[in-house]
C-alpha cells in the first residue's frame, strides 16, 4: 500500500494557497495549508511533510523565520524538504537563508515549476520496507539526531551508538541494512571499525555510508571498501541519495 505524501503549505496570502492546493492535490500529495506561524509548527510537530512551501515573511502573527528556526533546531533534517515561496529577493535569501537558494521561488511564481520540483523532491524520498534497519554510530549528540531524524523519515528503524566499543557490540548479533559511520569517535575510531567489519563481517562493507569532516587525502584507504562517503556539515539530499540506492 502508498502511503501519500503530504505539502505544508505557510502562507497567510490566500492566494499562494489558492494557487497551489489544487495542482498539488492533483499531483497525488495532501495538502494542508496554514496562514500563520503557529499553526505552522503544531503541523510539524503532528505530521510528517515530504515539503513545506514557506513564506518567510507575515504581517501578523509568527512569521516564517520562526518557523525556519523551529525547524532548524527541532527538526533539522526537514531543513532539507523547505521550499521558500516569497518576494524577497536572490540576495536577500542568499543573506537570510543560504542553504535554501536552490529551492527558492520568487513572487510571482511558476505554478507548474513549483510542482514539478516538490515532485521530483519527493521521488527521493521513497519509504524503505517493512523491517528496514540503520545503525547509526557517532560521538556527537547533535549529529546523531539529524541522522536518525532524517533516516527514520523514510521508514527505516534507527539504532544510535556512541562510540566504536557500542558499535561493535551492536553488531554482534544483528546485520542492519545499512550503517551511518563517524570515522572521529573517542577510543575505537571509525577507521578501525572499517577494518573490524573488513576483517569479521565484510557482507557488510557495502552497507556503510561514512558521515566524517576527515580531508579527502585522509579516505584513501577506506573509501574502495565502504558503500558511500558523504562530507560534514551533512548534506541531507545527499545523504538520502545515497540511502535511496540501498532501498531500490
Amino acid at each position: 500500500m502508498t502511503t501519500v505524501k503530504r505539502v505544508l503549505i505557510v502562507d497567510e496570502d490566500t492566494a499562494t494557497h489558492d494557487r497551489l492546493r489544487e495542482p498539488l492535490t492533483e499531483a497525488g500529495f495532501e495538502v494542508d495549508s496554514v496562514r500563520d506561524g503557529f499553526a505552522a509548527i503544531q503541523h510539524l510537530q503532528s505530521h510528517s511533510y515530504a515539503a513545506v512551501l514557506l513564506e518567510l515573511v507575515a504581517r501578523q502573527g509568527l512569521n516564517g523565520f520562526t518557523v525556519l528556526n523551529f525547524i532548524e533546531a527541532e527538526q533539522p533534517a526537514v531543513v532539507a524538504d523547505v521550499f521558500l515561496v516569497t518576494a524577497m529577493t536572490d540576495q536577500t535569501v542568499l543573506h537570510v537563508a543560504p542553504a535554501l537558494v536552490r529551492r527558492f521561488f520568487r513572487k510571482p511564481f511558476d505554478t507548474a515549476e513549483i510542482v514539478r520540483s516538490v515532485v521530483e523532491h519527493a521521488r527521493h524520498q521513497t519509504a524503505a520496507p517493512t523491517g528496514f534497519r540503520a545503525l547509526i554510530a557517532d560521538d556527537d549528540g547533535d549529529t546523531r539526531k539529524l541522522l536518525g531524524d532524517m533516516v527514520r523519515a523514510v521508514g527505516i528503524e534507527v539504532h544510535e551508538v556512541a562510540d566504536g566499543r557500542s558499535f561493535i557490540d551492536a553488531l554482534a548479533n544483528d546485520s542492519p541494512d545499512v550503517i551511518l559511520l563517524d570515522l572521529m569517535m573517542p577510543g575505537v575510531d571509525g577507521f578501525a571499525l572499517v577494518e573490524y567489519l573488513k576483517t569479521m563481517k565484510p557482507l557488510l562493507l557495502p552497507r556503510v555510508i561514512v558521515i566524517t569532516a576527515v580531508p579527502e587525502n585522509y579516505l584513501r584507504s577506506i573509501e574502495h571498501l565502504v558503500g558511500a562517503v558523504v562530507t560534514k556539515p551533512v548534506d541531507v539530499e545527499g545523504l538520502r541519495a545515497a540511502i535511496a540506492g540501498f532501498l531500490n
